[in-house]
């Protein structure tokens, strides 16, 4: 889950959310779960695909492990069950320097 300092405000407009490419992304859907991972792809539908992506079930929510995370790898989440998404600022940064440093004429 995101703390305050390392998450921006949610990401209102869906026509921003293709900026936040392959940036890590905390996305909340209506049935109060959290996925944890980076953005790949996004639609004119509004849905998104994040890779490496985690699961956060909602309190008081166990899986028939008993836990509360698991690991779910790629995961397509349709747009109308999307709540709100928060970027993480240590990968937006990151990206920003790795896009400078393109726009520069570096090899990287």
């Amino acid at each position: 889950m995101a703390d305050e300092s390392s998450s921006l405000p949610p990401v209102a407009a869906y026509e921003n959310v293709k900026e936040f490419m392959s940036v890590l992304m905390m996305v909340s859907t209506t049935d109060g779960r959290q996925f944890c991972g980076t953005l790949m792809a996004t639609d004119r539908d509004r849905n998104l695909i994040l890779s490496e992506a985690s699961e956060q079930l909602p309190v008081g929510f166990q899986s028939r492990r008993g836990d509360r995370f698991r690991y779910v790898g790629m995961i397509a989440i349709p747009g109308k069950h999307i709540l709100r998404i928060d970027a993480s600022k240590d990968s937006l940064k990151a990206r920003e320097m790795l896009l400078k440093g393109v726009s520069r004429g570096a090899i990287i």
